[in-house]
């Protein structure tokens, strides 16, 4: 499935949902996932996860990637801002 983005031409949205940004997937994953994304400029992924600490460390993301967080409360809220 990885590489599925890579062979479709036309304008197409994919969606990354699960917790694809958890402490217990390896960095290089995630890396590998993201310059896949960036790679496929003429897709739009929307990335959701609920792993706000990893974020910064992989920002700032391609302009073709919209990354959603879950916030619960007031304060998951303001600092997500900050990484978004």
């Amino acid at each position: 499935m990885a590489c599925e983005p890579t062979a479709i031409r036309k304008n197409a949205r994919k969606n990354v949902t699960g917790d694809w940004m958890g402490e217990w997937v390896p960095r290089q994953t995630i890396a590998d996932a993201l310059e896949i994304m960036r790679v496929c400029f003429q897709h739009r992924f929307l990335a959701l996860t609920k792993q706000l600490g990893r974020l910064k460390s992989f920002s700032p993301f391609p302009d073709n990637v919209y990354i959603g967080v879950s916030a619960t409360d007031w304060l998951t809220f303001s600092a997500a801002t900050d990484y978004l």
